[in-house]
């Protein structure tokens, strides 16, 4: 989401939902791109959030993943350009 409502000084707010539109996770402090990892926990994707310029490694637990990226393990790899990226900053804004 973007927006005075959903952003701030240190990022915006990021909602993941299902095919259905059911909400998994909600993260907040998110800068973006966030790239889809090939390592797997629980048989989800991991995935590395930014946040205040800061990879980090999200995992899934088993029912959603951690909201607040800035409290987890620092990702130390390399984001690579094969992998997925989700909100890409040139992704196309739409505002109502």
């Amino acid at each position: 989401m973007k927006g005075n409502y959903f952003c701030g000084n240190a990022g915006c707010t990021v909602y993941l939902l299902t095919n259905e539109g059911k909400k998994i996770t909600t993260f907040s402090i998110v800068d973006g791109p966030i790239a889809v990892s090939t390592g797997k926990t629980n048989g989800w994707k991991d995935l590395i959030i930014p946040s205040r310029g800061i990879n980090y490694l999200v995992k899934y637990n088993g029912k959603t993943y951690p909201s607040n990226p800035s409290v987890q393990p620092k990702f130390t790899g390399t984001v690579t350009n094969d992998m997925q990226k989700i909100l890409p900053d040139n992704l196309t804004l739409y505002t109502f």
